[in-house]
């Protein structure tokens, strides 16, 4: 029996999804400038502390900056000493941007952006996530997500539904716990689909590629979209959660004459990259637009507006040396070529290095028998089908090729047969 007595988590008073630090990121995105600089000190700090520079390291407060206003104008004056005094002292301003310990007073500028007790902290957010919107009817919608998104992207259309078009007369609702899903995917995928769902006609005219479809089996409703996220011809199966085992054992059943066999999300995602599929989060750091990473076609040009609209057409959108999405093969076959690695231009490394990007996903792939990567450079589109050079973790570099994101069935011939 529950108590009418609220004992538990009583001093809480609200709870709200927080800003995640890859949208922190994009909106104040690391210039070279500021890279620079942060490795530079850095390495000057470094060097004091081992008694390889005999100055003085000097750590001056603000700590909290309640008045960005004047903590500019300290920060200013701050530099004219330590420019005047490097010889002797390396003066480092330390400014405290949250206090997540703090007890009482105010908790930073990151819980407060605004210093007025809003507490916005998700203040200037940008994307959310990626997947596919179903249209079942003009006024019936289903949206899927990533494995973990669902949660928070239904948040965000709440919260858009409230403060952005609250004259829409529009209702959410979460359906996660409801459905099982499966993904079967391969070259033989229409042959066990028609085995096991004998009545529904797979063709490429009756079920074509990106749709959506409900089906009676078995006495249960069930529904099917035709989308994939491994690059081979794939299906979509969403049941009721209580059939779900029953529905997986025939399907598996089905399909052992085809050689079906259960695949990890290692192997997915191989295959996504194969095919140039990003992972929103790996691929992207908040600040990547779908013109950044070659899908202009899926951008409604014909629309009057939607998400994201204005941010398409913002200066620093537009500019042409943003990072964009490569993909990266190493010249010799034989280098391995991995995540976090830095595009350069130069084939040595001389500190601090001057870098074009990084190797975001890296995979060794046993259909082109060597490594292969994608990548976030600057002006990257431009650069397909020039060669630069990837770092390695002993401070030397390798010689690769910038080409395009597709390295598996380009003309998706395989994806839509």
């Amino acid at each position: 029996m529950e108590s009418i007595y609220h004992t538990d988590n009583t001093r809480i008073v609200e709870k709200f999804d927080l800003i995640t630090p890859n949208d922190v990121i994009s909106e104040y995105p690391l210039t070279d400038e500021i890279s620079k600089l942060v490795y530079g000190t850095r390495n000057e700090a470094s060097q004091i502390l081992h008694g390889k520079d005999d100055r003085v390291i000097v750590v001056c407060g603000p700590c909290s900056i309640h008045d960005p206003k004047s903590a500019l104008e300290y920060a200013h004056l701050l530099k004219e000493a330590k420019d005047s005094l490097n010889a002797n002292l390396l003066i480092i301003m330390r400014v405290y941007f949250e206090k997540p310990r703090t007890t009482v007073g105010w908790k930073g500028l990151i819980n407060d952006p605004d210093i007025n007790e809003s507490y916005d902290a998700n203040k200037g957010r940008m994307v959310k996530d990626d997947g596919i919107i179903c249209k079942i009817s003009d006024e019936h919608f289903i949206a899927t997500t990533t494995t973990g998104g669902a949660a928070n992207v239904l948040a965000c259309m709440e919260e858009y539904a409230q403060t952005e078009w609250p004259n829409l007369n529009v209702y959410m609702n979460s359906i996660t716990e409801q459905f099982a899903t499966f993904n079967i995917s391969g070259p033989k995928t229409r042959d066990i689909m028609s085995k096991v769902f004998s009545e529904i006609n797979f063709s490429n005219d009756a079920f074509p590629f990106m749709t959506f479809q409900f089906h009676e089996f078995q006495n249960t409703q069930i529904r099917i979209m035709r989308a994939s996220f491994t690059g081979e011809m794939g299906y979509e199966i969403y049941v009721p959660s209580n059939h779900a085992i029953k529905i997986w054992e025939q399907i598996h059943e089905a399909g052992k004459e085809f050689g079906l066999i259960p695949y990890g999300t290692e192997t997915m995602h191989l295959l996504r990259a194969e095919k140039g599929y990003i992972i929103v989060g790996q691929d992207t750091d908040g600040s990547i637009t779908p013109i950044d990473l070659g899908l202009n076609w899926m951008i409604g040009k014909t629309k009057t507006d939607f998400l994201g609209r204005r941010s398409l057409t913002r200066s620093d959108t537009v500019r042409p040396d943003r990072k964009q999405l490569v993909g990266i093969l190493p010249s010799n076959k034989e280098d391995a070529i991995q995540e976090g690695q830095h595009i350069l231009l130069n084939e040595s490394i001389q500190t601090p290095v001057p870098m074009l990007g990084h190797i975001t996903s890296s995979y060794h792939s046993p259909t082109m028998g060597h490594t292969f990567g994608l990548a976030v450079i600057k002006d990257g589109h431009s650069l397909i089908g020039t060669k630069a050079f990837a770092s390695t973790p002993e401070q030397k570099t390798i010689p690769v090729e910038i080409v395009k994101p597709v390295f598996y069935d380009e003309k998706n011939e395989r994806l839509v047969s």
